[in-house]
């Protein structure tokens, strides 16, 4: 029993670490999610990403209500898009015991044998059913575009449900944040680290949103078409001072099995293992291979860190592990993703703060789904 309370102790200690309401409040639905899957526990992180009114969030708690009366009425609930974001929806819909008819997507002919058991219907069948689909713009590319689309077909606007998304929502200035936050909290002119720079956008927003005020950027990409987009890239349009790594961060140099996937983040397969049920479902593996692993400690050496973010698919924690040195040697600003693994808050805020007890804590949360939650720390 000791155990429990001493547990619940150290919940409310770190949350008493979090250094504003608004991260106080989405640690409280992260932990909701991460224990749940439910689908109320996902909208009420969409409602603090900033993006809905107060009175849009409060609508889309109503979703339920909805889905019962158009399934007693025998209509077609039909998610607009069967990318990651579509599947993760669809997923948290099926765990929650709440039925959809079915996918509606452009490439709808790549999907023969359907999608979660559902059916992949192409935009033509909305337009010839109209009068029994109801449909939920479940993609997080292009939903305005989308939207005009259906109404320029003549698809009826109070058939587009306003459920797990919004139209006109700026994802884009969204996700241009992530891991951007807090500006006066990086400590210009020293290095950053970009873990997980899948095609460098990062680190070439990084050079832009500090003005160029760092000594270099180290930055690691393990899957290798991810690597040699990198390459092309940089060759292309070059980033000052940018040191590409063909490695996954961990915490011991070696070696890992890797899977590169279509529809969700590569990942050493250790950490696939533990990756959050929502996850599991739509890794789709296209080749697994050996990678090489570093420990960052090994890497930097002396050359001082002032950010690291780490975006690496389930492996946060164990580079944190092996970046413990450079933790304590330079106490960096840090913007980690927290969302891979269940426990992963909770964990990663426990290791930072035994290591750093004058660590300070943020989250922010950047999508519709459970995905991109990014937990920031600075002394």
């Amino acid at each position: 029993m000791d155990l429990q309370y001493r547990f619940a102790n150290h919940m409310a200690e770190l949350y008493e670490r979090l250094a504003d309401a608004l991260s106080k409040k989405m640690f409280l639905a992260r932990v909701a999610f991460d224990t749940s899957y439910s689908i109320d526990s996902m909208l009420q992180l969409w409602g603090l990403s900033g993006v809905l009114t107060e009175d849009e969030a409060a609508e889309q708690l109503n979703w339920r209500r909805a889905f019962d009366n158009l399934n007693r009425n025998k209509q077609k609930i039909i998610l607009y898009g069967a990318g990651c974001c579509g599947r993760l929806v669809g997923k948290a819909l099926l765990q929650n015991h709440s039925d959809f008819f079915g996918y509606c997507d452009r490439n709808a002919a790549d999907f023969q044998d359907g999608l979660l058991g559902k059916p992949v219907i192409p935009p033509r069948y909305l337009f010839e059913h109209a009068n029994e689909c109801y449909v939920i713009l479940a993609t997080m590319d292009y939903p305005l575009e989308i939207y005009h689309y259906l109404l320029t077909n003549h698809f009826p606007e109070d058939h587009i449900l306003p459920y797990f998304g919004k139209p006109g929502a700026s994802y884009d200035s969204l996700i241009a944040s992530m891991y951007f936050e807090f500006p006066e909290l990086y400590p210009k002119g020293k290095a950053f680290v970009d873990g997980g720079c899948f095609h460098c956008e990062t680190s070439a927003r990084f050079a832009e949103w500090c003005s160029g005020a760092y000594s270099k950027i180290i930055a690691f990409e393990p899957d290798q078409e991810n690597y040699q987009y990198c390459q092309k890239l940089l060759a292309e349009h070059p980033v000052e001072r940018l040191e590409l790594l063909r490695a996954g961060l961990s915490d011991h140099a070696g070696t890992a099995v890797f899977a590169e996937s279509d529809y969700s983040g590569s990942c050493i397969m250790e950490a696939e293992s533990d990756r959050a049920n929502l996850m599991e479902s739509v890794l789709t593996q296209k080749n697994v291979y050996e990678i090489k692993t570093v420990a960052l400690d090994d890497v930097v050496k002396d050359c001082e860190v002032g950010f690291i973010k780490l975006d690496i698919e389930g492996a946060e924690y164990a580079a944190l592990q092996g970046a413990k040195q450079t933790l304590l040697r330079d106490k960096p600003f840090l913007a980690i993703c927290v969302y891979h693994r269940r426990g992963d808050l909770l964990a990663i805020m426990d290791y930072l703060h035994g290591l750093i007890p004058e660590y300070r804590f943020w989250l922010r949360h950047y999508s519709f789904v459970g995905c991109d939650t990014v937990l920031y720390a600075s002394v």
